[in-house]
């Protein structure tokens, strides 16, 4: 038996010890909100449900605006909304990796696909300006 150390060809390889450890409070918070959702609905029920990204898209940003606006906690979860926000960003990742995203736009569940990417221009902008608002007045307070 000799002494040579074994050799793992893992290089240019995805390291997800980097964000599962990393974020390892965040990803529980999250996974809190998962459980919230199931226990309410049904398992992985999220994936079917009708219009899935643009429903979770208004929920990302109705998550976002209430954290914004200095509301940390959610009344009806009583998770933080940064979680929720969180949730809603992985729902949107995976729905659009599943095959029914291959289909035009028009079939996301939006009749009119130019209101929706109307609305979701003028929501993003307001993010955007509440965002900078928030950061200017950081300095003022003191």
């Amino acid at each position: 038996m000799g002494t040579e150390k074994g050799v793992k060809l893992d290089n240019g390889k995805i390291r997800l010890g980097l964000v599962l450890g990393g974020f390892a409070k965040g990803l529980k918070e999250v996974g809190c909100i998962g459980t919230f959702g199931a226990n309410k609905y049904c398992d992985n029920g999220w994936q079917t449900v009708d219009n899935g990204v643009k429903r979770y898209t208004d929920a990302l940003f109705r998550h976002l605006f209430a954290w914004l606006e200095g509301d940390e906690i959610d009344a009806e979860s009583g998770y933080r909304h940064l979680a929720h926000a969180a949730w809603n960003c992985l729902a949107l990742l995976t729905l659009t990796h599943m095959p029914k995203f291959l289909l035009p736009k028009s079939q996301w569940g939006c009749d009119d696909i130019s209101k929706f990417e109307q609305s979701k221009d003028m929501i993003w902008k307001e993010l955007q300006e509440r965002n900078n608002r928030a950061i200017s007045s950081l300095g003022k307070d003191k």
